[in-house]
């Protein structure tokens, strides 16, 4: 689904964060185009996207680069299910907080939920075809909106 790293923009990073884009999006942007192309030809499908939580809101730092991939991802999707909208085709955007995987394994919070339960949530989500699902839903689901409303002079200060 996707590769960590990189580092903010205009740090010296430009190569390992065109190596994220490359990993994060155009690879995503690959496998869309090989479904959706399968799904048109039988006029059936579900395309599943697992794009991020943090393609929520833009993020600083070593974050950055990851985060506008993620946004990208959401909205390539999106604009795909518009494109299939009144379809047999459905798209599902996964957006998951933290689950214990390789991706976040350094990242020390009480939130990171357990890799059983993180991708049962996906599988639900999936099962339900939902449009945009938050997982696992307690608590992204009610954190993911927060998100966007925190004043930028805090939001520029978490990394």
């Amino acid at each position: 689904a996707g590769r960590g790293g990189g580092k903010a923009v205009g740090t010296g990073g430009f190569k390992e964060n065109t190596e994220v884009a490359t990993t994060n999006f155009v690879s995503a942007l690959a496998q869309c185009e090989a479904a959706v192309e399968i799904f048109r030809r039988q006029d059936n499908g579900h395309l599943v996207v697992i794009s991020s939580l943090m393609a929520v809101r833009g993020f600083a730092g070593a974050g950055m680069v990851y985060a506008a991939t993620k946004a990208a991802i959401s909205n390539l999707a999106e604009g795909i299910r518009a494109d299939v909208y009144r379809t047999p085709i459905k798209v599902t955007t996964i957006q998951p907080g933290f689950i214990a995987t390789d991706i976040n394994k350094d990242v020390k919070t009480p939130l990171k939920a357990k890799i059983e339960p993180g991708v049962r949530s996906i599988i639900r989500a999936s099962e339900r075809e939902q449009a945009v699902a938050n997982v696992p839903g307690w608590p992204w689901s009610v954190i993911g909106p927060i998100m966007r409303l925190v004043p930028m002079p805090v939001w520029a200060r978490l990394r």
